[in-house]
């Protein structure tokens, strides 16, 4: 038996996942969730992230499109972000010639763009993904100094 109560010793011991969910830092087991929602009885470790979840019971909406007069309103800054991504942002046709494929998201199109390598699936041929890879890469950058911006007004984390 002693050998089981050090296994268990070990497990006590293992560390908890950070919550960043980025997998190399580790901490402790979660915190006491000290605040309670209102509404639901849901507990949170932190009161930011009950604030955060009392807008799912709530008509507050603080985060507000407005482009191109676009009315929608979001609970969370990442879902205003996702919003303009995929309903007035940029999109990225397959520059195969007859492909016809189209997506929001530019990585859909790295995923797509395998079907062409080599001659093979619809539209046949080899395509430069050299020249789509640099453009990706200067979308990245613009992206990247948006999230920047939006962590500057006060919104870091949720781009």
């Amino acid at each position: 038996m002693e050998g089981a109560s050090g296994d268990q010793t070990a497990q006590d011991e293992e560390a908890w996942p950070s919550a960043s969910g980025g997998g190399a830092e580790l901490r402790g087991p979660p915190g006491p969730k000290r605040f309670p929602c209102q509404h639901c009885g849901n507990s949170y470790e932190k009161a930011i992230w009950l604030q955060r979840h009392v807008r799912v019971h709530t008509e507050d909406r603080p985060y507000v499109c407005g482009k191109d007069g676009c009315t929608f309103a979001a609970a969370a800054y990442s879902a205003l972000a996702n919003h303009i991504r995929n309903k007035h942002g940029e999109t990225f046709p397959c520059p195969v010639e007859g492909c016809g494929f189209v997506s929001k998201q530019r990585h859909r199109l790295m995923i797509h763009s395998h079907k062409h390598v080599g001659g093979g699936g619809e539209g046949g041929g080899e395509v430069d993904y050299a020249a789509a890879s640099a453009e990706a890469t200067a979308q990245l950058a613009a992206e990247a100094e948006a999230a920047a911006e939006a962590a500057a007004a006060g919104h870091p984390g949720e781009t």
